[in-house]
């Protein structure tokens, strides 16, 4: 509620021209109760010739589909990669719209040739894609620097990351990320690292979990 206020009551350039949806205000989540509601306003916006933003926090980021969202402006501190992809996957379904010529010709138009992710934050993407690849080598048992590398690489093939490097757009390679990662995690303490764990906070209703961690001594104790 209050980054839609913030929007609508100054005049940002090209923003006002906008149409706020706010999918997770106070009262907002009755009037869009699913994506199909969301969907519908964005058409009839789309009718009038009128843009809009979807504002939400954490509602639909999560296996739900809009696919008219094709640019998303990344605000949560999240810790998560699969938290990061998912918000990512939201924007990368396809959004094709049918054309029928009066020669009954079909002509199909793709509204969103591309998406854009936009983090203010290039460290936190860094180590996002650094952690997100250290955990697929994982799962397919690849070890090693080398091996990470590559597989950032190919990743990045997929979803190129770009900076504004002094007033020129540059594009990250693995070694950037690598690099950045490295100095990053030079300046942490173990308590620093330790607070930045992605927990699922449901395990703590595991009796048996949540018994074995508060056996564990304090971090420095």
């Amino acid at each position: 509620d209050a980054l839609e206020e913030l929007i609508k009551n100054n005049k940002f350039k090209h923003l006002s021209n906008y149409e706020i949806i706010n999918i997770s205000g106070v009262e907002n989540e009755k009037n869009f109760k699913d994506t199909q509601a969301v969907q519908a306003k964005i058409k009839k916006c789309e009718s009038e010739n009128v843009k809009t933003i979807t504002l939400t926090v954490n509602r639909m980021l999560t296996g739900s589909t809009v696919p008219e969202w094709d640019t998303m402006l990344y605000l949560k501190d999240t810790a998560s990669p699969q938290e990061y992809d998912q918000a990512i996957f939201r924007l990368q379904n396809q959004y094709i719209k049918v054309f029928k010529e009066p020669s009954g010709d079909v002509v199909k138009f793709n509204m969103k040739p591309q998406t854009l992710l936009v983090d203010f934050n290039p460290n936190r993407m860094f180590q996002m894609q650094e952690h997100k690849s250290q955990i697929y080598n994982v799962n397919t048992d690849k070890n090693g620097n080398s091996l990470l590398e590559e597989r950032i690489r190919k990743e990045l093939e997929i979803s190129p990351i770009v900076v504004l490097h002094h007033n020129k757009i540059v594009q990250i390679q693995p070694t950037d990320i690598l690099d950045a990662v490295r100095k990053y995690s030079s300046s942490r303490s173990v308590f620093d690292e330790a607070t930045t764990i992605s927990i699922d906070l449901a395990l703590l209703d595991i009796e048996a979990i949540k018994a074995e961690i508060e056996r564990q001594n304090k971090i420095s104790s």
